[in-house]
């Protein structure tokens, strides 16, 4: 729907990588479509290894992304949100 697709082109546009997405989340629809994603930050490889999900594991890049954040603040903006953890 509309708010999917909204929601995608925002990832896309601020190249934010999405625990949605690199866990293959089979709910991705229903979030999206009202605005909600899972943002990950410092890149697609998360530091953790939870045995239930999907995403890779191992240390963050040397080289971190500077302007991650601002991104990640402007897709909070355009997705409206009031909460972000």
């Amino acid at each position: 729907g509309e708010g999917y697709t909204e929601t995608a082109k925002i990832m896309r546009e601020n190249k934010l990588v999405t625990v949605c997405e690199e866990a293959g989340c089979p709910n991705v629809g229903e979030c999206w479509s009202q605005g909600h994603a899972t943002m990950m930050i410092m890149g697609e490889v998360c530091t953790r290894a939870c045995t239930f999900c999907n995403i890779a594991t191992g240390k963050p890049p040397e080289d971190l992304d500077a302007f991650e954040p601002g991104r990640v603040a402007f897709a909070v903006e355009k997705l409206g949100l009031n909460h972000v953890v």
